[in-house]
């Protein structure tokens, strides 16, 4: 990829601290789109504010996947302008003592739980502070009078994302500061001059997303191959294309991690890889 191109595609990054909302708002939920849930979230959404600009990133995450989601968030929200508001819900603990909160990275903002589904997210654009959302005297006007104890897509993160997004509240005026939970992302292992990463997810497609970054890999210098747990060795391929159909191969996905595919397949079908299974780069011998 050329230069100029490679700067072009790259997502701009600004002051976590800087956020001017731009009247967007992106969804993302586990919800799916079958019931009334996202409707409703984007209903107290409008009403607030009618002019808002709604975008669904995702509604497909598989239920209670915090960390499918965390990586849908990963992907998308670094390239939208800084002043978005990005309200995602999967919450498996929905009314327990986890909060509520808004964060700030580059420039955007992120409404939602704190159980580490902005974590990645937020990694991505440099970090930033967060606040608990509260029923302050600028955000109550926005919170519904009875809040259920299972929705709180709709009675807290919405308002609060609504109101945030319309300039209507502050950062400032949403809570008290917060420190967000600690998480720790799947990281390879080092081991006598080779790196060993697991498998994280599947995408649409059924390719093998590992943990492995291109970073990593440079970091062992070129000529390298791929071994799977199976002892399947793969050299690096840069496209899809470069192999026949049906063979496998490894290579660097649009975001930056390594990826075991089937050339107009499904690696998920077609080699058996799961979840956990062990991904091994080294020097070709």
């Amino acid at each position: 990829m050329a230069a100029g191109l490679r700067r072009r595609l790259s997502p701009a990054i600004v002051s976590g601290a800087e956020f001017r909302p731009n009247r967007i708002v992106t969804l993302t939920t586990d919800f799916g789109t079958s019931d009334a849930y996202v409707g409703a979230m984007k209903g107290v959404l409008l009403r607030i504010a009618a002019d808002l600009r709604l975008h669904d990133l995702s509604h497909d995450v598989p239920p209670q996947d915090v960390a499918q989601g965390a990586r849908v968030l990963r992907g998308a929200c670094p390239y939208f302008p800084a002043g978005t508001v990005h309200l995602a819900v999967v919450d498996p603990g929905v009314g327990t003592e986890r909060a509520p909160i808004v964060a700030l990275a580059g420039g955007q903002a992120f409404v939602g739980p704190d159980n580490g589904l902005f974590a990645e997210a937020i990694a991505a654009l440099g970090g930033g502070p967060a606040r608990r959302i509260e029923a302050t005297q600028a955000l109550a006007r926005h919170l519904p009078r009875l809040t259920s104890a299972t929705f709180h897509g709709r009675d807290v993160f919405a308002p609060a994302a609504g109101a945030l997004a319309s300039g209507l509240v502050t950062f400032e005026e949403v809570g008290e500061e917060h420190a967000l939970v600690a998480t720790r992302p799947s990281r390879p292992n080092k081991v006598a001059g080779a790196l060993v990463g697991r498998i994280t997810h599947h995408d649409r497609f059924g390719n093998a997303i590992t943990d492995l970054t291109a970073t990593d890999l440079a970091e062992l210098g070129p000529g390298l191959r791929v071994l799977l747990c199976d002892g399947t060795a793969l050299t690096l391929a840069r496209t899809y294309g470069e192999v026949p159909a049906g063979a496998t191969l490894a290579l660097i996905g649009s975001e930056g991690f390594l990826e075991i595919a089937i050339a107009s397949g499904s690696a998920r079908s077609r080699t058996g890889l799961a979840i956990g299974d062990a991904v091994r780069a080294e020097k070709s011998r």
